[in-house]
């Protein structure tokens, strides 16, 4: 289309990866016409000195606070989940990973049973009997302000995406699902607070529950809170103190969901794999969005609603 933002520009931050660099600038560009051909539907973009577009992924402000971050057949029900649209980076940010779990997951409300059989079929197996319930930014406990993070791992981990279902076994489980985008590793500073208080800390929650969870062969701790692996295998215990400690749940799979552009995660989960136990590595599930959106587009395809919702997700998220 006429006008689409096609010339490369420096990037900020991380780019010693070329392949992720080029990736991240990939998706910045698609995100820029996305957002100039179907929501701001004009150049949506500024050059300051023909060198630098200035924050040309983010939204106006009465774009953001209208929602438009959102699919349009489910910006009601995304609302109703998060009250309003009032955070700027999660609402206006189109590049960011914040707003895709609003984007994927609240629409499955919609067809629990859907749900339930669709990741049945990620799972390779039918073990879900059903699906309860599907919750944002959530981590244990039935809402958020009951949870004791001091229960958990004692830290702010959480789950971008927790779907509750129950196992043919009849036992109370979770899907435990971590959503990247353009991100990569997560780093921490050695001066910094939580360094300090939790990973100098011998015997802290993180090696207890590492040691019960026995997802990983032999002694892996210095290896896994490594920057590479460490949000990784943060989010994968998580759940495991939730059946091994708090006992809210009996099974847990934790899901990381991301491109196949990101050539981060493509290079880290196989590593990550390869320090897992047959355990960790029943409970630990790799989804690209390719796979993601194919799978769902064969279930999810009863109404013009479902199918608009699909045909967004594919034009949005993939290039």
């Amino acid at each position: 289309m006429s006008g689409r933002c096609k010339a490369p520009y420096p990037l900020k931050g991380n780019t010693k990866n070329t392949d992720m660099a080029k990736f991240k600038q990939k998706a910045d560009i698609h995100q820029i016409n996305f957002k100039k051909e179907f929501i701001t539907k004009d150049s949506g973009f500024y050059i300051r000195d023909n060198t630098e577009i200035s924050s040309p992924h983010f939204l106006p402000e009465n774009y953001w606070k209208n929602g438009l971050n959102y699919v349009d057949e489910f910006r009601d029900e995304i609302k109703t989940e998060l009250k309003e649209f009032n955070n700027k980076m999660r609402d206006a940010n189109m590049l960011r990973s914040e707003h895709i779990p609003l984007n994927i997951f609240v629409p499955m409300l919609s067809s629990l049973n859907l749900t339930k059989q669709l990741f049945n079929t990620l799972l390779g197996n039918d073990i879900i009997e059903s699906v309860l319930g599907i919750h944002i930014e959530m981590a244990g406990g039935k809402t958020k302000a009951e949870y004791d993070k001091k229960l958990y791992l004692d830290d702010g981990t959480s789950f971008d995406c927790r779907i509750d279902f129950i196992h043919k076994d009849g036992k109370d489980g979770y899907l435990g699902i971590e959503v990247k985008y353009t991100e990569e590793e997560y780093k921490i500073k050695s001066d910094s607070k939580e360094y300090k208080d939790i990973w100098k800390r011998e015997n802290n929650k993180y090696q207890i529950v590492t040691n019960k969870s026995e997802y990983y062969i032999g002694d892996k701790y210095d290896e896994l809170k490594q920057d590479e692996f460490r949000q990784i295998w943060r989010n994968h215990i998580l759940g495991a103190s939730m059946v091994h400690f708090t006992k809210e749940i009996d099974h847990f799979y934790h899901i990381h969901l991301y491109p196949q552009g990101n050539e981060h995660f493509v290079e880290i989960i196989p590593k990550y794999q390869e320090l897992l136990s047959e355990k960790g590595r029943a409970s630990f599930l790799p989804i690209t969005y390719e796979k993601l959106f194919c799978e769902m587009e064969k279930l999810f395809c009863e109404n013009e609603k479902h199918t608009n919702w699909i045909k967004y997700l594919k034009a949005r998220y993939l290039f």
